[in-house]
């Protein structure tokens, strides 16, 4: 597992990428059911991907923002949930060829990441609540895992078997397009086993073995895209949303102090009776010192500089580290996305469905300890908010 990370690492800083979307997978991109009316709105779900020509570097991935297939009437204040869902027109510029950054865009921006084949918006994986709670595990949701948000947008945070059924054993289908023109896939490699983050580079990424980079969406969190690996293109601020404000980072603020477990000896696994007292001290003090060592951490992506085709971001960095959570991996079990048995007709969603297998896995998953605040070197408080592995709602 760990050679795999190595060898992305290394094929990814080369900062070539044989090409961008495919023309099979371009034609992917339609409603689920074309003369389903959205109840909430009255209209129909509308997308599609266009080439403005030959002369032109970018896409325009253009969605009505509303579901093709299943939904359920909103608001539902009763669910924390008081929105409504509207029209929102999106265009959306991605490159045709996209480009490698030379280091991730750690500044995943604050809502829209990607767009889904059936025309719904993705979205990242965090509220703006404190502590950074994962979207999926903490908010409501319609039978097919999506919903509003304040501005009547209709969107998911991870996987929707509605946008793309998983049929078991079999290599996934892409799912959408990240901003940066990279194809978003399901979590199946390619021999047919379900992906986990342990298995991807720190994006949520890979190299598949047609030697394509691409982000798979997975069922443990953070889920996707836990930052960007392309660069965003020129014309990509010309199109109706979003803007450049919108690159502000995003939870989980590239808070990666504390390494994930098979790099660090201090870490939970199987073999494990817990941690005991001095080796829990041991490794707060290792992690601190650790991240005093860390550069600063971006807050935020000001792009200003232009290389051709492409926006470069300048990052500006936060002055101090002060926090009151981190993101670990322990060993724990987790649900993972749900798929059809080959052969069988699960009908339109896994959701709450008896004829879909979740598998369930034993490995490294990670949760969210709160609690904890560092400054100028100091650790104080110390408490688990949720063990995000054991709750996940796919």
């Amino acid at each position: 597992m760990l050679g795999l990370l190595i060898l992305t690492t290394l094929l990814l800083s080369s900062n070539a990428l044989p090409q961008g979307l495919t023309s099979d997978e371009i034609n992917e991109f339609k409603p689920i059911d074309p003369a389903k009316v959205e109840q909430n709105t009255g209209v129909v779900g509308l997308v599609k991907i266009s080439d403005p020509g030959s002369s032109k570097s970018y896409y325009t991935v253009y969605t009505n923002g509303v579901p093709s297939h299943s939904n359920i009437k909103w608001p539902r204040p009763e669910e924390g949930r008081p929105i409504y869902l509207n029209v929102t027109h999106q265009g959306i510029n991605i490159p045709k060829t996209p480009k490698l950054r030379d280091s991730p865009l750690m500044c995943v921006p604050f809502g829209l990441v990607g767009v889904a084949t059936g025309g719904v918006m993705i979205y990242n994986a965090y509220t703006p609540r404190k502590n950074c709670p994962i979207a999926n595990l903490v908010e409501a949701f319609d039978m097919c895992m999506g919903h509003p948000d304040p501005g009547g947008g209709y969107h998911y945070h991870g996987h929707s078997s509605c946008n793309r059924m998983e049929v078991c054993g079999e290599e996934s289908k892409i799912f959408g397009v990240a901003l940066d023109g990279i194809p978003i896939y399901g979590p199946f490699d390619e021999q047919g086993k379900q992906l986990v983050q342990t298995d991807l580079d720190i994006c949520g990424g890979r190299i598949g073995s047609d030697g394509r980079y691409k982000y798979h969406i997975t069922g443990d969190p953070p889920f996707l895209l836990n930052c960007l690996r392309g660069e965003i293109h020129k014309d990509f601020f010309k199109t109706t949303n979003p803007t450049k404000g919108d690159f502000t980072c995003t939870c989980p603020l590239t808070d990666q102090g504390f390494p994930r477990c098979f790099e660090d000896q201090w870490c939970e696994d199987e073999d494990d009776d817990g941690y005991t007292v001095e080796e829990r001290l041991a490794a707060e003090k290792k992690w601190q010192e650790w991240s005093r060592k860390q550069p600063k951490k971006p807050a935020t992506c000001d792009f200003e500089e232009t290389e051709g085709d492409f926006v470069k971001c300048k990052d500006t960095f936060n002055e101090t580290y002060v926090k009151d959570y981190r993101q670990t991996y322990k060993y724990s079990i987790a649900k993972l996305i749900g798929c059809c048995p080959a052969g069988e007709d699960c009908g339109e969603t896994c959701n709450d469905n008896s004829k879909c297998y979740f598998e369930q896995r034993q490995g490294l998953f990670l949760e969210t300890e709160t609690g904890i605040s560092v400054v100028n070197g100091a650790m104080k408080g110390y408490a688990v908010l949720w063990v995000v592995a054991l709750f996940i709602i796919f």
